[in-house]
């Protein structure tokens, strides 16, 4: 757990860091987050089917398991 918080620290010191670069550097903050929210909203719509496949996949292995779930101490592994 530790080691999760310390890289959420990590990842939002570099985010603010350059933010407060681009600040500076005289670059619009606003502009620079709609473009990001954007390539975000993006890439969300884009993954969209492959998040539904995995879904459905998972639930067809949670229905195959005994007693329709998954064993404890089993991991989930996708075939390639």
């Amino acid at each position: 757990m530790m080691q999760l918080g310390r890289k959420l620290f990590k990842i939002m010191a570099v985010l603010f860091g350059t933010l407060f670069y681009f600040y500076i550097a005289g670059i619009n903050i606003g502009a620079v987050l709609t473009v990001l929210g954007s390539v975000a909203l993006a890439n969300a719509f884009a993954a969209q089917k492959t998040l539904e496949n995995l879904w459905r996949y998972y639930e067809h292995l949670r229905s195959t398991c005994p007693r329709g779930r998954l064993l404890p101490g089993r991991r989930l592994t996708v075939p390639l």
